[in-house]
């Protein structure tokens, strides 16, 4: 009998080892999410401190089951596992059909009038690729609920996936994806690119592959430009295909054979030409876009053309009729490793350069674009520089040296001081649109995936050819708050009532609650 009781006396030391080992135990899963060797040590340690304590001390247990405690305990103990029942069961429906509501006074985060409209009007499944690293986690993050609303708004018609494209770069390589962030719209064997994760940009893309109705975009030829059909290094099929995977129809146009544009061209340009254009052709491009039509024209140094920069009919159209020179230089960049490899890290504002962010772009071989101040009282045409080299460059026109391979230095009196403007974006009141790049070289297969290059090019054309944005979206107002801070004293006070008396109170609370009842019996 005595060897029982002292026995007993070790059963409150079991329960307290036992309970121990299942907080740790709880614990330690807690932070390592899986059950390793600590985690099963603990449960051992645990369900043996309880089971031992019940083996040295079974009365007590017996008279506990037997006791009011027992049966309240058992009557909270059932209760709990009803409310934890129907909160499991209401929790699993809603995972299944997730409610969503959106309670910002500016209705962040749902989908404007016009793309729900969109969404409504579909015929063909719209699958969404977002290529992200596990660096852009964040950002991946941040897309979800935006491509969810999609999904869930049109009925699943449109899906989603996310792509790594370290780990799957086949998916990127089929697509063009040369950043992460970029999301791709497919729809059947068309798809395009989109830059960042933003509705207007999503939605323009949907209805560009959606919405039938051809657009076309001619590429001039008979002047030695570059050849939409060559898959070589210097050919343009990249930008064909891509202009292809958008839905454009893409086709060459001789202005010497038709003699003027067809009507149904949303946008000429002109690649690199060698040879210059003659005075009937460039008032057939006139006359083109000067009827709402858009050119693109990309102009390489005369240096490395037989062009006359002295009597080139299209560099005298477009300084006389839009106020852009194209001058007779080379530029030189000091900062790229290649110093006739002009580098732009800088864009101006306008829909053809949204989206690059920070990503540069190149341009091998480039001459230098002017853009001259309107004459007084003018207000059009508007102009603007899309890319701009850095400082510690210039327009070199010593173009013989630069032929001969002899060095070069700058000449303020005869040179361009940089930053330099190597491409610019005009429109005029009527509407028509100009693009003019100083190089053709940045937009050949061999340049025209890296950096920034490729989706410049493409902004450039969907711009002339006014694809840019298809679709208005609402505005939606932006209501900024803001919160004052509360004082160091009210502060006190918060942490006060919160953290000590409300706990205290009801800790308080509970311990003569118990010790009353321990007096009454």
């Amino acid at each position: 009998m005595e060897v029982g009781r002292d026995l007993r006396r070790f059963a409150p030391v079991a329960y307290g080892v036992g309970l121990v080992g299942l907080v740790l135990a709880g614990a330690w899963f807690a932070v390592v999410r899986r059950p390793d060797m600590t985690v099963w040590a603990g449960l051992g340690a645990g369900v043996l401190g309880l089971a031992l304590g019940v083996a040295l001390d079974p009365g007590r247990v017996r008279a506990f089951l037997r006791g009011r405690q027992a049966r309240y305990g058992l009557n909270a103990l059932l209760l709990s596992l009803a409310v934890t029942g129907v909160v499991g069961v209401v929790n699993y429906l809603v995972y299944l059909n997730p409610p969503r509501l959106d309670l910002t006074e500016d209705q962040a985060f749902s989908l404007a009038p016009e793309t729900l409209r969109v969404l409504r009007d579909l015929e063909q499944p719209v699958h969404i690729l977002g290529f992200y690293t596990p660096e852009l986690a964040d950002a991946r993050d941040n897309a979800r609920p935006l491509l969810e609303e999609y999904r869930r708004r049109s009925d699943g018609m449109v899906t989603y996936a996310f792509v790594d494209p370290i780990s799957d770069p086949v998916q990127a390589e089929r697509y063009g994806v040369n950043r992460a962030g970029t999301l791709v719209v497919v729809v059947d064997d068309s798809w395009e690119r989109v830059l960042a994760a933003r509705e207007q940009d999503i939605t323009t893309a949907i209805v560009r592959l959606t919405v039938s109705g051809q657009r076309k975009v001619a590429f001039l030829v008979g002047h030695g430009e570059r050849d939409i059909s060559e898959a070589g290094d210097a050919g343009y099929s990249r930008l064909r295909e891509s202009l292809e995977a958008k839905g454009y129809v893409v086709e060459t146009l001789s202005l010497l054979a038709r003699g003027e544009v067809p009507e149904d061209v949303n946008a000429v340009v002109v690649a690199g030409p060698r040879q210059p254009l003659s005075p009937e052709e460039v008032a057939a491009l006139g006359r083109y876009v000067s009827a709402g039509g858009g050119l693109l024209v990309m102009a390489e140094p005369s240096a490395v053309t037989e062009i006359d920069p002295t009597s080139d009919p299209l560099a005298a159209y477009l300084e006389e009729t839009w106020l852009i020179r194209l001058r007779d230089d080379v530029v030189i960049d000091l900062n790229s490793t290649i110093q006739l490899a002009a580098i732009a890290r800088r864009y101006g504002d306008h829909p053809i350069t949204q989206g690059l962010g920070t990503l540069a772009s190149y341009f091998p071989v480039a001459r230098s674009v002017q853009v001259l101040p309107l004459p007084e009282g003018a207000f059009s045409p508007s102009r603007t520089a899309l890319a701009v080299t850095e400082d510690l460059t210039w327009g070199e026109t010593d173009l013989q040296a630069l032929l001969e391979g002899r060095p070069v230095d700058f000449d303020p009196e005869q040179d361009l001081q940089g930053p330099v403007v190597l491409a610019v974006a005009a429109e005029d009141e009527r509407g028509a649109r100009v693009v003019v790049f100083g190089d053709s070289d940045f937009g050949s297969n061999r340049e025209f995936v890296n950096l920034a290059n490729g989706d410049l090019l493409v902004n450039a054309v969907d711009w002339v050819a006014r694809q840019e944005s298809l679709i208005d979206l609402t505005p939606k107002p932006r209501v900024t708050r803001f919160v004052t801070p509360p004082s160091l004293e009210a502060l006190a006070v918060i942490f006060v009532v919160t953290v000590v008396l409300i706990p205290g109170g009801v800790l308080g609370l509970g311990v003569a609650t118990w010790m009353r009842r321990r007096r009454r019996g």
